[in-house]
C-alpha cells in the first residue's frame, strides 16, 4: 500500500507541473478583420485589448502579386492607436498573400491597454492587403 501511495503522490506532482508548464488559451485571441490602404505608405489597425504576455498574430489573406507589407506591434493606452508606441524591440515581420506570424511584443510588459499593428508597404504602386489579426495569441503547436 504504501508504495502505491508513493507512485500516486509522484504521479500527481509530475502532472501538476506538467499543466502549470502549458498555456492553456490566450484571453483576447479572437480573429478580427483589418484593411489597410497605406495613406503615405503606411497605416495601422485599430486598437483591440492586451490581455496577457502572448505574441500578437496576423495572417495577410489578400494581396496583389510580388507586393509586401512590413508588420511590427505598437501598444496604447487609446483604441485608435494615437500616442501609441513601438513595443516590437526590433521584431518586425514581412508579409505577403497567405502568410501568417506570431508576432512578438510587449504590450503587456509596458503596461499599456491596447495592441495596435502597424505596417509599411513594401512597394511603390498602391496594395490594399486584406486579413486577420488578434492582440493575443495561441502559441502553434
Amino acid at each position: 500500500k504504501r508504495g502505491i501511495a508513493i507512485l500516486l503522490v509522484l504521479f500527481f506532482a509530475v502532472t501538476s507541473v506538467h499543466l502549470g508548464m502549458n498555456r492553456v488559451n490566450a484571453n483576447n485571441h479572437k480573429d478580427t478583420q483589418f484593411n489597410f490602404y497605406f495613406h503615405n505608405y503606411f497605416d495601422h489597425t485599430e486598437g483591440r485589448r492586451k490581455t496577457d504576455d502572448s505574441s500578437s498574430y496576423m495572417k495577410c489573406k489578400e494581396l496583389r502579386d510580388n507586393a509586401s507589407y512590413t508588420a511590427y506591434v505598437y501598444g496604447s493606452n487609446e483604441t485608435t492607436g494615437n500616442f501609441a508606441e513601438d513595443v516590437s524591440q526590433g521584431y518586425h515581420y514581412l508579409f505577403k498573400r497567405g502568410t501568417h506570424h506570431f508576432m512578438r511584443n510587449w504590450v503587456y510588459e509596458e503596461n499599456l491597454k491596447y495592441a495596435v499593428i502597424y505596417a509599411n508597404q513594401n512597394t511603390p504602386f498602391p496594395t490594399f492587403p486584406k486579413g486577420v489579426w488578434s492582440p493575443d495569441s495561441v502559441p502553434e503547436r
